[in-house]
């Protein structure tokens, strides 16, 4: 039986992406063993503990206290899960101070996880009472003790869903929600998500759980890297089509200089891409609120979205030759024109976003320039579809929710590190480690056979020299040992270098080859745990200074500036935001909790004047009844 766990589950977070949990975590769940058998004894021994613990789920209807909602939903799982008792937990000393730390599942060899109950539909989200910060809701609470106790893996809930908590000390935290109310509490058979929570809540689940974000993390990974060399394959056939097309011949021609022209094209084809890359990010975050508002507005995504409108007409164009019209290309110019100008009606409300990226005159050429329906389904394939690989067979869907900014950041650095050019004749490209040079054909043809492709390094031609020298990225990647040895065969007079022929150019193609690299440069990748701690190294400081716990003051926190000189692709300004974006809240909060204890302390005073003001009349008046009768 296969399960489609994403059905009713709402996969929040980095750990599990949603294509891993698509396609893989089900398969290394019955590889670890972690899923129960649905078939022969086992299976009926399940389906009747199930329907035991759903009469105890359906018994929470309306009201209860954390006390109820524990002993309905979480006392059940204890044997369930394979533990063998539960204690409560001592508090946690957490950055916030000491926090709850719930209560503990534990089994016989030691195993244990921490779990938390809330009232009933209480929200999980929001502060735990009034005025405190969001930093201190139920779920900020589980995840800075699961943190702080060095645990992968937590439960929370409210009775109305449960929480599965997966945190990692270098990456954001992450949530598996399951629906009680809607699912458990009406399903007669054993649902899909309640098999999830055995797999991965039980003792054995809890071992597994690093391996398996292991695994999801080296497969986002291998999309990242996959996304660039699309990234890169897109604007080269789209580029290319453009040059291709009929209609813009006579204007083309008109550019005599076919280096500055590449050079315009290569720097606006980008642009289109980082457009197509911003929109698939924010119309799939799994974060609502981080993504766009109109995301799921129908209007959208029937009518401009360009994974789910646009999309459906793409492979039509490629693979059958449907007569789309200009069907893509004006989808296309419209959706961008609607960021770069906004747009608004009683469905959609697009504000423009203007910039860099989607202000008026970033694309003059490809503005005045005609696409083609070929060139922009090109486009959009590259960036939508994954290509076919021995591990995965078919295409697959890039999901670019479970895709970390960082992650396009990268996307962008690699393009970064590509030069432009138009063949003005036939050319070849050639290699030698890292480093690409285009040549004239007649220079390279003698490494076409391969018979030559260890040669001398001083039998190159002089301009073949000039390309392939300084290649220092390819000295900063090798092993410190493999440096040893070159260094040591420097002194020789004689160095073999492998030069490899790659392919043939005619005149009038695009085409992109690799540079010195981000290294020759002095760029380097930052991991982001390591950003994420100079950050808040750099920044803490200035903000306590301005905005205390004791004297919160947002106003100050909006004046800070941040510059980062040698910016890359803006993983530390990414990161520099997120920080001051939390904190802000948490100041403006802040703010509001000494407010009502204001409000709080100013009605005391008020009601004991007003006690004392009702005092002095009543005894104005007795005095005044008493000098009367005398």
């Amino acid at each position: 039986m296969a399960y489609d766990f994403l059905r009713h589950a709402s996969f929040i977070g980095p750990i599990f992406p949603e294509p891993y949990v698509q396609f893989d975590l089900e398969n290394d769940l019955r590889r670890l063993g972690l899923i129960p058998r649905t078939t022969g004894d086992e299976g009926r021994a399940l389906q009747e503990s199930w329907e035991v613990y759903r009469r105890m789920l359906r018994q929470l209807v309306s009201r209860g206290g954390a006390e109820r909602v524990r002993n309905h939903v979480i006392e059940p799982l204890i044997q369930r899960l394979g533990y063998v008792r539960m204690s409560a937990a001592a508090e946690v000393t957490t950055r916030e101070g000491s926090e709850s730390g719930g209560f503990l599942l534990a089994d016989t060899d030691g195993g244990r996880l921490r779990v938390w109950a809330t009232g009933f539909e209480e929200d999980l989200d929001a502060p735990t009472r009034r005025g405190r910060a969001y930093r201190f809701s139920p779920v900020r609470i589980a995840q800075r003790v699961l943190l702080a106790a060095g645990e992968r893996v937590g439960l929370l809930t409210n009775g109305a869903e449960l929480r599965i908590l997966l945190t990692d000390p270098a990456r954001p935290d992450s949530q598996i929600v399951l629906p009680i109310q809607t699912q458990w509490r009406v399903s007669r058979d054993v649902p899909e998500t309640y098999v999830l929570l055995l797999a991965l809540a039980g003792p054995a689940g809890l071992r597994a759980v690093p391996e398996l974000a292991e695994k999801a993390r080296l497969q986002q990974a291998r999309v990242t890297k996959e996304l660039r060399v699309q990234a890169r394959q897109a604007i080269e056939g789209f580029i290319q089509a453009v040059l291709d097309h009929p209609k813009n011949q006579r204007l083309l021609l008109a550019e005599t200089d076919k280096a500055v022209l590449a050079r315009h094209l290569w720097r606006e084809g980008l642009i289109v891409v980082y457009r197509l890359l911003v929109i698939l990010k924010l119309e799939a975050y799994d974060n609502p609120a981080q993504a766009f508002s109109f995301a799921s507005v129908g209007l959208w995504r029937n009518t401009y979205s360009p994974s789910t409108a646009l999309a459906r007409h793409v492979r039509a164009a490629l693979d059958q030759g449907a007569e789309t019209g200009r069907l893509l290309e004006d989808g296309l110019r419209v959706l961008f024109r609607m960021f770069t100008e906004g747009f608004q009606c009683t469905e959609l409300h697009v504000r423009p976003l203007g910039g860099a990226l989607f202000g008026d005159s970033t694309t003059p050429w490809l503005s005045k320039l005609d696409w083609g329906e070929r060139a922009c389904a090109a486009l959009l394939d590259r960036l939508l579809w994954t290509s076919p690989t021995r591990s995965a067979g078919t295409r697959r869907r890039v999901h670019y929710g479970s895709l970390d900014i960082e992650d396009l950041g990268r996307v962008y650095e690699a393009l970064l590190e590509l030069e432009p050019g138009i063949a003005t004749e036939t050319m070849c490209r050639l290699r030698r480690q890292k480093l690409e040079v285009v040549v004239p054909v007649i220079q390279g043809d003698r490494y076409r056979s391969g018979l030559a492709s260890e040669i001398e390094s001083d039998q190159l031609e002089d301009d073949d020299e000039t390309d392939f020298e300084d290649s220092a990225e390819d000295e900063v990647d090798e092993p410190e040992e493999n440096r040893d040895e070159e260094e040591e065969d420097s002194g020789t007079e004689q160095k073999k270098t492998k030069v490899q022929w790659i392919e043939e150019i005619p005149a009038g193609k695009f085409f992109l080859r690799v540079g010195l690299g981000r290294k020759a440069t002095g760029s380097y990748y930052t991991p982001h745990s390591f950003v994420r701690f100079l950050v808040q190294e750099t920044l803490g400081p200035q903000v306590a200074e301005r905005s205390s716990r004791e004297n919160p003051n947002p106003s100050e926190l909006l004046k800070l500036k941040v510059l980062d000189p040698a910016m890359g692709s803006g993983h530390f300004l990414v990161e520099a935001c997120r920080f001051l974006g939390e904190k802000l809240y948490e100041s403006c909060r802040l703010c509001d909790e000494k407010a009502l204890e204001a409000e709080a302390r100013s009605r005391v005073v008020r009601n004991e004047q007003e006690k004392g003001s009702s005092l002095f009349s009543v005894g104005n008046a007795i005095q005044v009844l008493h000098s009367w009768l005398r």
